[in-house]
């Protein structure tokens, strides 16, 4: 519910720029919502009171900042997401205790003004999935590649090692002590090496490298917005998987009775 915003921002873009904020809140906490909160009535005309809220469905943050010069010093000309403050509803004070719901980080900046402009508005925070909206993804990236594997076919000394080093990511190729007080190159860490293949650009090291991926071992690479650590989200994400396959189990089953 935006009440107030005379800041340079339009107002839909302000409350879209608010609706992609990061929360440092489990989601598993809350049910999902019952209702859509469309923002108009049924007459299409904007809300005039906020919508009723569920303390087990609903999260509420309210933002009011007005910019203000004190002589040469101008107060709140940068809007930062420490700013939000977090209203409890019910016992949700009781409920999350210390680790209460707030911004990923205190730094985003949300807007700028001018001496005597103000933002005024309340946050009405809801449980959803990524296929609803990118917003509702805990993940940012998400990937994965095979196992790579390196291979030397012969031993490569001082300059010549230290050159098939550079070839690939750091502590993927090692130096250690050889035959005769040289240094020979050794593979440390193939599960370092991103896949380059800068070392085939060398006509010295032609059929001398092999450079290969077992197929059979995954390496993902999980990065969430800081809602939940990583390795709680792809326990949660398997959960999902689990239930989706129970899901459509179920349904061939019926189907074949």
């Amino acid at each position: 519910m935006l009440y107030q915003n005379t800041s340079v921002i339009q107002d839909e873009v302000l409350c879209h720029r608010l609706g992609l904020l990061p929360l440092k809140v489990d989601a598993r906490k809350f049910e999902w919502p019952g209702v859509t909160i469309d923002g108009i009535n049924e007459n299409g005309v904007d809300m005039d009171e906020e919508p009723p809220v569920d303390p087990k469905k609903h999260l509420v943050f309210e933002l009011n900042v007005s910019c203000k010069s004190l002589k040469k010093i101008v107060e709140n000309d940068t809007v930062f997401t420490s700013a939000i403050k977090w209203l409890p509803l019910g016992s949700q004070e009781v409920e999350f205790g210390d680790d209460v719901p707030r911004m990923v980080q205190d730094d985003i900046i949300v807007a700028k003004m001018k001496p005597g402009q103000q933002i005024e508005c309340k946050l009405h925070c809801v449980k959803g999935i990524g296929r609803d909206h990118a917003k509702f993804s805990p993940v940012a990236t998400a990937s994965y590649r095979l196992l790579p594997t390196i291979g030397l076919k012969e031993n490569f000394y001082d300059g010549v090692g230290e050159k098939l080093q550079s070839c690939f990511s750091q502590g993927v190729i090692e130096m250690v002590d050889g035959e005769d007080m040289k240094k020979v190159a050794v593979v440390k860490d193939a599960r370092a090496d991103l896949c380059s293949r800068n070392v085939l650009r060398h006509e010295e090291f032609q059929g001398k490298v092999e450079l290969g991926r077992v197929k059979n071992h995954f390496i993902f690479s999980v990065e969430t917005i800081g809602a939940l650590p990583p390795r709680v989200l792809v326990v949660e994400a398997c959960k999902i998987l689990q239930w989706k396959a129970q899901g459509l189990k179920n349904i061939i089953e019926q189907k074949l009775k």
